[in-house]
């Protein structure tokens, strides 16, 4: 009997998509309305040897298989801000960890790091 394997899902509230499109994302980054918190620099650097550029240009190899889950923006859980989490193996030859929002209709890199989980994904 040949029985598919099923990718194991995070628990993300019941959506089983990022709650914003790449497309959107890709946009903000195109036309420049990106902010990164000030944790991603020093991350991103650290693990990587990259900056605010190949951060980008990272972020727009992301593709919808790298989508991980959604949960709400922990600092203000009431303002209806959902955050995307991605983990992207291979990205430009690196296992990221990223998560992000749109606020003010900017790109809010909050994470930007390397992947050290040793789960399948």
């Amino acid at each position: 009997m040949n029985k598919k394997k099923k990718r194991k899902r995070a628990a993300s509230g019941g959506r089983s998509q990022p709650y914003y499109s790449l497309k959107t994302i890709f946009k903000c980054i195109k036309d420049g309305r990106v902010r990164l918190e000030p944790k991603v620099l020093h991350t991103a650097y650290r693990d990587f040897g990259w900056g605010t550029e190949k951060i980008l240009d990272a972020l727009k190899k992301l593709r919808r298989r790298h989508y991980y889950k959604t949960e709400p923006l922990r600092t203000n859980a009431s303002t209806r801000i959902h955050v995307d989490y991605y983990r992207a193996k291979g990205l430009k030859g690196e296992n990221v960890y990223t998560h992000f929002h749109i606020d003010d209709d900017h790109l809010v890199i909050g994470s930007f790091k390397e992947d050290k989980k040793n789960e399948v994904f």
